[in-house]
């Protein structure tokens, strides 16, 4: 019998697609900060969030695509999605824009 004390700590299934999440989310912010390694020094944080937001963008293509729903007892996509868009922002306040400007006037 599930009970709702099962779903949130015992159940495989739901013990299996958060595992799945976790790593599907570790593997895109890791190619995002790959990614943003090959940048320039005074660019890094700007190619980081950029790509963190594509990221967040493509996962939730990906959960509109296999139409998961939005608020569920494990992890979905749409998740992944809403802390990819975080880590975005969170990269965006590193930006410099003083680094920018020489960047660009170069």
């Amino acid at each position: 019998m599930n009970t709702l004390q099962d779903r949130r700590h015992g159940d495989p299934d739901h013990q299996a697609r958060n595992t799945t999440s976790i790593i599907r989310f570790a593997i895109m912010a890791c190619a995002a900060v790959f990614g943003a390694s090959f940048a320039p020094a005074g660019l890094a944080p700007a190619v980081m969030s950029s790509l963190f937001l594509i990221t967040a963008i493509a996962a939730a293509l990906a959960a509109a695509f296999v139409r998961e729903r939005v608020w569920s007892d494990h992890l979905t996509r749409w998740d992944e999605a809403a802390a990819l868009f975080v880590l975005s922002g969170i990269a965006g306040l590193f930006v410099d824009p003083a680094a920018l400007n020489t960047l660009m006037a170069q």
